[in-house]
């Protein structure tokens, strides 16, 4: 151990060790892997402190073109990453199509993990071509490799981590009040992956890689996580600034409500004022146009109200209508008198043709035109039987009496031919009478259609111009109702500003508080820094509600990925000293791969290991993936956990190309 001190005394980082942490609230002891139950792939033993995975890359001798050379790369060292990310409870432990080859390559496999929670051991296996999986505090993986399906899943484990590892109620402080991802989150900072590149101090989960975690999401929510990990976020200041963005949201709604009233004031105002037929250019601006629109308005409506008045049209319809009721009574007696005149025309007619048959009788001439000389029946001249008599009749003919008879017969056709004469006269003339009624009849008819019609019209018109006023009246309440909702609307946005403004001299105090808890992780960032960097190293970290800032410069440079190092190792000083919810537990997987300098990097593995040789067991557990050859002297020391290699298949992680 007094070697290792003088080694690494370069890495003079002072921290303070919570005298109650006699080991990592959470680290993971062994990690093993099953091509199925009982035939162990690997077993690999994890250490507190420093643990480093390397697969060797040969750097700039194998850039020949034509040779073949191991890379480096596609050993399977985030794989391992995945893997314990995946045995402390994590969906996944690699992308889609690396897990389907996974899968059809060991259809049975399984991987597990030894993890001391909170002093305790727990061991736990996951199954790596389903979601079967058992997690129980006591037992060793292998003893429970059979078990698997047929006990609890991983939910035990998350459970004891959450109530041993974690501040209690830290789900509160997140979107999502699941309290396994409380864990997840915390879990998604602590093993960030490796496709981030450390580019960004919150970004932790990319969307390539096929996690499933909760950090996946927006940085605002992992800023909060970091926040209330870091035990600078109380559920006060989160209250506050919740009520703040609510403020700052319902005030931006009113501002956008009171927005739209000019324009609606201004469309309503011209629509007032046209239909009160005023010249909006010349009104008083503003809530001056009010009163002057407010009387003419009245007034249009006064005018409006009156009672509907057709005097004119009742009493001209009444004269119309006594006039044609007088018509068609007439029209009734006429048609009455014609009916009789015609009657009378009938039976004239019916009378004239008895009397015309009756004298056809006495006429000779008739007859013989009719029968010819001779009776057909008697063969007697018809003169004589005329004159004679027939001698075959029973009556005796009287010539005297036949001319009489005669007479008498032809006085009574021009009585009767006299009387149908005048009857048809009268029938005509009461014909012509009632033609004349009848078109007066239809001329006073199609009067008092038009005056109903002309009535309606009047009441339709009396009855839109009412309507006409109403809503008019109606719109020039709205209008009031407009500048009363702007008045409302700014009186409701200055009590937002002024509740706003309170909130905001709390939160000052709140951030003073939260400013000053963060000055030790302030310290530990800068003495990293210089510790990596130099004296020369300038720093600046600024951890706020809305944004986590921070800058890392060496002469002018800015250090991108390096910061990102750097806040989580210190970070990782803060949980050691028990000042943060985190556990004292970190993995990064191939930080060379965020352009780092070969000097830097090494200086990164003499700090880690300059801060195990402080302890005579570390109160950490930091777990490394590099292709870059680490410092010899660690090489050579416990410190390399797990050496592997992509070239050859078997000295892959899974021992075989997948």
């Amino acid at each position: 151990m007094a070697r290792q001190r003088e080694l690494f005394r370069e890495a003079t980082v002072d921290f303070e060790l919570n005298p109650d942490r006699k080991e990592p609230a959470l680290w993971v002891r062994r990690l093993v892997i099953w091509s199925k139950s009982g035939e162990v792939l690997r077993d690999i033993a994890l250490r507190r402190g420093l643990n480093i995975i390397w697969s060797r890359d040969p750097g700039a001798a194998a850039a020949a073109l034509g040779r073949q050379q191991e890379s480096g790369h596609g050993a399977g060292k985030t794989l391992f990453c995945r893997l314990l990310r995946y045995c402390l409870g994590e969906e996944t432990f690699a992308q889609d199509e690396l897990r389907g080859s996974v899968a059809l390559a060991f259809p049975e496999g399984l991987v597990g993990a030894e993890v001391r929670i909170a002093g305790r051991t727990w061991g736990v296996v996951r199954s790596l071509s389903s979601n079967r999986s058992v997690a129980v505090e006591g037992r060793a993986p292998e003893d429970l490799a059979g078990e698997i399906g047929r006990r609890p899943g991983i939910e035990p484990l998350v459970e004891a981590i959450l109530e041993r590892v974690l501040d209690p109620g830290l789900q509160e402080f997140l979107p999502s009040r699941r309290p396994e991802h409380a864990w997840l989150t915390a879990l998604a900072w602590l093993a960030r992956d490796q496709e981030c590149r450390f580019s960004h101090l919150l970004s932790w989960r990319h969307p390539t890689s096929n996690s499933g975690s909760p950090a996946a999401g927006a940085p605002k929510e992992n800023l909060l996580a970091v926040r209330a990990l870091l035990r600078v976020l109380s559920t006060g200041e989160l209250t506050l600034r919740q009520e703040i963005e609510a403020l700052a949201a319902e005030r931006k709604r009113l501002e956008q409500e009171r927005a739209s009233l000019p324009r609606e004031e201004e469309r309503m105002r011209g629509h007032v004022a046209g239909r009160l037929l005023v010249d909006a250019a010349t009104l008083p601006p503003g809530t001056l146009a009010l009163p002057v629109l407010r009387e003419n308005a009245e007034k249009t409506m006064r005018e409006a109200q009156r009672p509907f008045d057709a005097t004119d049209l009742v009493e001209k319809r009444d004269l119309l209508r006594l006039e044609r009721d007088e018509i068609v009574g007439q029209i009734a007696v006429l048609e009455e008198k014609r009916n009789k005149a015609e009657g009378l025309v009938a039976l004239h007619k019916d009378a004239k043709q008895k009397l015309r048959g009756e004298d056809s009788t006495l006429e000779a001439a008739t007859i013989k035109a009719l029968l010819g000389d001779y009776c057909p029946v008697c063969s007697v001249p018809i003169d004589r039987a005329l004159a004679e008599g027939c001698g075959l009749s029973s009556l005796v003919w009287d010539p005297a009496d036949l001319d009489a008879k005669r007479v008498r017969v032809e006085d009574r056709l021009r009585t009767t031919e006299a009387e149908m004469v005048r009857n048809l006269e009268e029938v005509s003339r009461l014909e012509c009478l009632l033609v004349t009624r009848r078109s007066r009849e239809a001329d006073l008819r199609r009067e008092l259609r038009g005056l109903e019609e002309e009535q309606r019209t009047r009441e339709e018109q009396h009855r839109t111009e009412w309507l006409a006023a109403a809503v008019t009246v109606e719109h020039l309440d709205r209008l009031e109702r407009l500048r009363e909702e702007s008045s409302r609307l700014t009186k409701e946005i200055g009590g937002l500003e002024a509740r706003d403004s309170q909130h905001r001299t709390t939160l000052s105090a709140y951030r003073d508080g939260a400013d000053r808890a963060l000055a030790p992780l302030r310290t530990h960032f800068r003495s990293i820094a210089e510790a990596l960097l130099g004296a020369d190293a300038e720093t600046h970290l600024e951890l706020s509600g809305d944004s986590l800032r921070a800058r890392l410069l060496v002469g002018g440079a800015a250090m991108e990925s390096l910061k990102v190092l750097v806040f989580d190792l210190a970070s990782l000083l803060l949980a050691i000293e028990g000042r943060a919810g985190l556990p004292a537990f970190l993995i990064h997987d191939s930080p060379r791969e965020g352009d780092l300098g070969l000097s830097h990097y090494h200086r990164l593995f003499h700090l880690a290991a300059g801060l195990e040789a402080r302890f005579e067991a570390a109160p950490f557990q930091y777990i490394v993936t590099t292709t870059t050859e680490p410092p010899q002297e660690l090489v050579e020391s416990e410190s390399l956990v797990l050496k592997l290699a992509g070239r050859e298949a078997s000295e892959r992680l899974l021992g075989q190309e997948v």
